[in-house]
C-alpha cells in the first residue's frame, strides 16, 4: 500500500443480541495509523461489557493485534466482560 492511500477504520456501536453488552463492529483498516480511534473508543467504554465484532476488518497488522491482546488483559483485570467475534485469519 502505497503512503498516498488512505488508511480508515469505522467503528459502528449496536447493542448486543442480549443486550447486555454493548457491540462494536469494525470495519476497514486496523493498524498504526488508526489503532488510535480504537483506543480512545475502548478507554471511553472502560468497564463496560463489550463485544468486538471484526468481521469488517480487511487488514490488521502487528499493533492492531497488540490493542486488542491490552483489551483483553484490560477486561481481565477490570472484571469488564470482552468477547471478539468474527475473526478470520
Amino acid at each position: 500500500m502505497s503512503s498516498a492511500q488512505k488508511h480508515e477504520l469505522q467503528i459502528a456501536p449496536a447493542a448486543s443480541e442480549d443486550f447486555r453488552r454493548l457491540l462494536l463492529r469494525l470495519e476497514g483498516e486496523l493498524d498504526l495509523s488508526t489503532g488510535a480511534l480504537l483506543r480512545a473508543w475502548l478507554r471511553k467504554l472502560d468497564r463496560q461489557p463489550l463485544v468486538l465484532d471484526l468481521g469488517g476488518l480487511t487488514y490488521t497488522d502487528w499493533s492492531g493485534l497488540a490493542i486488542l491482546l491490552e483489551e483483553r488483559t484490560r477486561s481481565v483485570q477490570n472484571g469488564a466482560p470482552l468477547r471478539i467475534r468474527g475473526a478470520t485469519g
